[in-house]
Parts: C-alpha cells; sequence; structure tokens
C-alpha cells in the first residue's frame, strides 16, 4: 500500500516532469519561427550557368592546360562514353578537346593532351593500334572505353601489345557467378557482388558474360569477374578493368560499359589516382535525403487508403509514414528534405486542410530538416497554376513560410527555373530531380538556380547501384536519394504500400552509407551552396617531395578537396583541415586560396 507522503511525492516528480515538458515546448515555440525558412535570408553566392554548365562547350574552355589536366575525348559526342568525359572534365576542372578519330587527332600538333580517352565505336581496330604505339613514349594516360569483338582484337598484335593481353582463355566469352572490386580503386574498398541467397538474387543486375583475355603479369587488375565455384584468386577471375604499362604511357582498359553512365566518373578519377603520384581534386561533400511529395493536406484517394491502411490520407500520412520518417532520419543521420505538395489533384473539388501545416513544419526544423516545394500534380496542371493554388494555401494557414528548394519531374529543372524567374513558381535557388539520362548530374538550370541530380531510388539497391555509388563518393562525395511518397499514396503494386516501401528504404539507406560517414549530411539548401562552390571553383595543384601546394581560385568561403596518396599519410596542412577517409585517402576543407598539404611516409 502507498502512503499518502509517497503518492504525494510521486504527483510532485510527475508534476514536476510534466512543466517542465512543457516549459521546454514553450521556449522552443518561442524561440523558433516554424513559418519561416532559415534559408531564405542567406546568400546564396554568385555563379554563371554559361560558363559552368557541364555539357556546353565552355564548360572547359577556359580552364588551364597542362599539370596533367588536358584531356582529349576520341568518339562521338552523343556516346555515352563522351558525356561522362564532358561531366567528369567540367567537375574535376579539367580541359577537354574533342576528336572524332584518332587520325583527326593526329594530324594536328595544336593539342597533346595528358589524357586520351578512346570510345570503342570511333576506334580503327585494324589499323589504331599502331598509332597509339607511336605515342607510349610520353607522360600519357590511355584509357578505352570498351574493347571489340575478340577476333577484332586478336588480328591486331598492336593493340594486344598494348592492353597487355597474351591471349585468349575461352574462346567465346564466360559466364560469371559474380563481380569483384579490389580495395583502394573506389572509396568504400572492395566489394563482392555475388548473390548467395534468393534475396540477394534480385540486386544481381551487372554483366555477367564477359570474354576472358588472358593478362601480361605486369597488369593490374581493378574489377574482375567471379566464375562459378571454387575462387582460387587472380588466375581464376576473368579481368574486367585492368591497367597496363608500355614504355612511358599507361593504358586503361574498361570492359562491361561502365563508363557510359555516371558510374563512369569516379572510375575516371579512380584511373587518375592510379596514374600519378597523387591526386587532388573538389569535391561538393554533401549526403542528402530527398522526400518528394510529402506532405500532403487533401483528403485523396480516401476509399484506396482505406482498404489497405484503414484511415485517411491524412492520418496515414502523420501517424504511418511520418514516425517512419523520422526513425530513417535518425538511424541513418541523414537530414530530410520534405518537398510538400498541398494537394496531388487540382481539378476535383478537394482542397486541402491548413491545420496539419505548422506541424509538418516545426517537426521537420526540429530534426534539422528543410521543407521544399514539389512542382508537379496529377492531372496535368501546370507549374503556374500549382503554385497559384499552392500560396494561397499558404496564405490561407497564415504561414509565411519562403521555398528556397524544390522537387522537379525528370527534365524538368530548367522549366522550373525559368517559372521562378517569371514569378510563376516560388523563387527557389535550387531544384532537385531526376537528371534526364543525357543530362548532367549537377549543373545550374538557369543562371540562379542549381540543380542537384537524384543519385539513387530509396527503395532499390542493386549491385549496379552500388557501384554507382562507389563511383559517386570517390568523384564527387555527392549522393541525394529520392523517396517517393506518392508511389505510397497512390499505390499501383502491393510493394508500393507503405509497409513494404519503407522497409526497402530503410534497409538500403542504413546499410549501404554507412561506409561514407566521412561525407557531411545536408538538406538541399546546404547543398546548395557547396554545389555552387564546387561547379564555380578553379585550382592548380603540385607536388614536390611531400608537400603538395594547393591554390584555390573563385573560392568564397570553405571548399572540400578529396586526396589520394599512395603509402603517404597526411601530417597537417596549413590553409585547411583534413580528415581520413580511409588507406590513403583523406578529405581536404579548405578555407584559405592557398594551401599547403605536408604528407609523411
Amino acid at each position: 500500500m502507498i502512503s499518502r507522503r509517497k503518492l504525494f511525492s510521486m504527483t510532485l516528480m510527475m508534476g514536476v516532469l510534466f512543466l517542465l515538458f512543457m516549459l521546454t515546448q514553450l521556449y522552443r515555440v518561442s524561440v523558433n519561427d516554424y513559418n519561416t525558412n532559415p534559408y531564405a535570408g542567406e546568400e546564396p553566392g554568385t555563379g554563371s550557368s554559361a560558363a559552368f554548365d557541364p555539357l556546353s562547350d565552355s564548360a572547359w574552355a577556359d580552364m588551364e592546360e597542362g599539370g596533367g589536366r588536358q584531356v582529349v575525348y576520341i568518339g562521338r559526342a552523343d556516346a555515352g562514353l563522351g558525356g561522362v568525359v564532358s561531366q567528369w572534365c567540367a567537375y574535376s576542372k579539367r580541359a577537354l578537346t574533342r576528336f572524332p578519330t584518332l587520325e583527326a587527332y593526329l594530324a594536328q600538333e595544336e593539342v597533346q593532351g595528358d589524357v586520351l580517352c578512346l570510345d570503342a565505336g570511333s576506334v580503327s581496330w585494324a589499323s589504331d593500334g599502331a598509332l597509339l604505339m607511336e605515342l607510349t613514349g610520353r607522360n600519357l594516360t590511355i584509357v578505352f572505353g570498351d574493347l571489340p569483338e575478340e577476333k577484332e582484337l586478336t588480328a591486331s598484335p598492336a593493340f594486344r601489345r598494348l592492353l597487355g593481353i597474351e591471349g585468349i582463355r575461352e574462346p567465346g566469352g564466360v559466364d560469371l557467378e559474380g563481380v569483384y572490386l579490389y580495395s583502394g580503386f573506389l572509396i568504400g574498398g572492395d566489394a563482392v557482388y555475388r548473390a548467395d541467397s534468393p534475396e540477394e538474387a534480385d540486386r544481381q543486375d551487372l554483366e555477367l558474360h564477359v570474354p576472358w583475355y588472358q593478362l601480361d603479369s605486369q597488369t593490374k587488375v581493378y574489377l574482375a569477374g567471379l566464375l562459378p565455384g571454387e575462387d582460387t584468386g587472380r588466375d581464376s577471375r576473368p579481368p574486367l578493368i585492368w591497367r597496363n604499362t608500355v614504355e612511358r604511357a599507361r593504358v586503361f582498359a574498361v570492359m562491361g560499359g561502365y563508363l557510359e553512365d555516371e558510374t563512369g566518373l569516379g572510375i575516371l578519377e579512380a584511373i587518375m589516382a592510379e596514374s600519378s603520384s597523387f591526386d587532388l581534386y573538389p569535391v561538393v561533400n554533401a549526403q542528402c535525403l530527398s522526400v518528394a511529395y510529402y506532405p500532403s493536406f487533401a483528403s485523396e484517394n480516401q476509399e484506396e487508403l482505406q482498404r489497405i491502411y484503414s484511415n485517411g490520407l491524412k492520418m496515414v500520412a502523420q501517424n504511418i509514414i511520418w514516425p517512419s520518417l523520422l526513425s530513417i532520419s535518425e538511424q541513418s543521420g541523414f537530414k530530410m528534405t520534405c518537398f510538400m505538395t498541398p494537394q496531388f489533384l487540382y481539378r476535383d473539388q478537394e482542397e486541402p486542410e491548413t491545420d496539419s501545416l505548422t506541424f509538418y513544419l516545426q517537426q521537420i526544423r526540429d530534426r534539422q530538416g528543410e521543407a521544399g516545394w514539389s512542382a508537379e500534380g496529377m492531372d496535368g496542371v501546370s507549374t503556374g497554376e500549382k503554385w497559384s493554388r499552392d500560396s494561397a494555401f499558404l496564405q490561407e494557414a497564415g504561414s509565411g513560410y519562403v521555398f528556397t528548394a524544390a522537387y522537379a519531374p525528370e527534365g524538368g529543372a530548367e522549366e522550373l527555373a525559368a517559372s521562378a524567374a517569371a514569378g510563376e513558381a516560388p523563387a527557389v535557388r535550387t531544384v532537385t530531380g531526376e537528371a534526364p539520362e543525357d543530362g548532367a548530374l549537377l549543373a545550374f538550370a538557369s543562371e540562379d538556380v542549381t540543380f542537384q541530380g537524384v543519385t539513387h531510388r530509396a527503395e532499390q539497391y542493386r549491385y549496379s547501384d552500388d557501384l554507382r555509388n562507389r563511383s559517386l563518393q570517390t568523384a564527387l562525395g555527392y549522393t541525394n536519394i529520392l523517396l517517393d511518397v506518392r508511389r505510397v499514396l497512390w499505390p499501383e503494386e502491393e510493394k508500393d504500400q507503405w509497409e513494404h516501401y519503407s522497409q526497402e528504404a530503410s534497409g538500403n539507406i542504413g546499410t549501404w552509407w554507412k561506409t561514407y560517414g566521412c561525407f557531411d549530411k545536408t538538406t538541399a539548401s546546404e547543398a546548395d551552396g557547396r554545389v555552387r562552390d564546387f561547379l564555380t571553383l578553379n585550382y592548380t595543384a603540385a607536388r614536390e617531395n611531400n608537400v603538395i601546394t594547393l591554390r584555390v581560385e573563385n573560392l568564397r568561403d570553405t571548399a572540400s578537396f578529396l586526396l589520394r596518396t599512395h603509402d603517404r599519410q597526411v601530417a597537417s596542412v596549413s590553409g585547411g583541415g583534413f580528415s581520413r577517409i580511409e588507406k590513403d585517402a583523406y578529405l581536404i576543407t579548405v578555407t584559405s586560396d592557398q594551401v599547403q598539404i605536408n604528407l609523411t611516409n
């Protein structure tokens, strides 16, 4: 039996705890204006879309030649490799010159080049081998984006010598069970892409039928195939990416189409690291989680949601989806940028309700997230009409919130930026979305608006996604994961239901990005400033003994660089700081336009 004294003490304690909780909440509300965007008052910085569009000719026109940064591309501009090389040169500040054929390149003398990237479709495999062999006396890196059929390659002794191929192990190629990535090439260590269970079988989407070449003993392999049965090491692994050395030239072969999309960005940068005593280049240093089409405030698709969840849209969004999103964010450390859409359908009679807007703005801000705007409806409404209706909703709710970030459908970033300039959309300064197939991952959508491309979908993570993730972290220190809530609120398949969707998304985000905790988690507007700095800065770097001197142009505040060495450690940095990513890889934070990096054995 509880005595009166104990009962009084317990009641008093509970009252004090309740009072402290209420006072804390009142204090947070009093010092935070949840109807304002803390990023809206910040100066976004300067940038020129004309000078720094990664796919425009001007992107590399003014960059310095020499210092290992003059790249020559041989092939069609519209080939997959051509687009990847263009982006890579713009991001890493390398000068790029293009020629349709090797013969055209050799016919001139003005451009020599430090790196030669060849599209397999533009190489004359019968005659170009001898021409390339004549270049091996130069300090040159040669990259083959792919190789031809076996019979074409075996008919050219010059190409076999160039590539370090002694012969063919299995005519007609072999069927692989998986792929092995050796450590030290891409950031993130080694990886085995082999399905050892039925669940993992769904992740296998890499090319598994490949030729098997016997390589010279002096070659170095970075990516190799895994055959069925016991793996006995290098001799039992068909090479997919390797390096050969001929006189002073370093020759790299990349098979399997890995240079045809964004995965090639990191592979090219890793090739540069393998071709020199050090590799130092700028990175974005931003890891983003974009939650598209959330929250929403209209009672839409009620019948279907009632059937699945026994609740309407408002309750599903607030009581089912939101707690799961908080759990994903807290466990992974990602900051959410929630791109809201007050409603999905603008032609019906359902109007959004304003009562929960403040709740979401408060919750998002308390979790160091950001509220953005989704620019697309589901019934063909124009961007201008959607914004007119959405801004009326905000006014009705008494909210003065100003959006600085928006989500646009694939290929819609430039249109949205134009609408913003015309006053037909919020005056955002950055747009997130999926880049079109031939578009740049990071760019200026207009003179003042940046574009941050989506790198991964939260619910999907196959082996090619992991290879792309490692590559983009290597080249850019950047990721942007898309969590599409519209699929959940308007499900077409059972896997779209939140129970299944959130399980996949939570598992993927919480597992596959753990390795990259060295990079900063940011919201879209925080990443915007970093993307601007990344696109607009330029630099030069030189090494003398154990000292690397870095000079940065157009440095606004701070910038991030990634340094890769060979069995050297960073001892100190003047004009910035550093942190170790993994063996022989460091993140350099630059705070001055002149930086000195001191290495030690």
